[in-house]
């Protein structure tokens, strides 16, 4: 996502960054700059929201399944006493 108004990153160069990673998709949020999660909280939300993955209850089950082995070989979190 860029703000249409960013000088930092302006659309051109995020057009230029997209185009090189595969399966992007590149969001041009209007009336915003550089901060456009703040700008443009609603539009930046809505949009973070309806496009971000969400894991399969396989994937979360599988990474519940690795921390629950990495405590039982004792790693993981660390107990501190004082």
């Amino acid at each position: 996502m860029v703000g249409a108004d960013d000088p930092g990153t302006p659309v051109a160069a995020a057009q230029a960054i997209h185009e090189r990673i595969a399966g992007s998709r590149l969001v041009v949020i209007p009336s915003a700059s550089h901060l456009c999660n703040i700008e443009q909280a609603e539009v930046f939300n809505q949009t973070w929201s309806s496009s971000s993955p969400r894991p399969t209850a396989e994937a979360r089950l599988q990474k519940i399944r690795a921390a629950s082995i990495s405590l039982k070989n004792g790693k993981g979190f660390r107990r501190t006493t004082k």
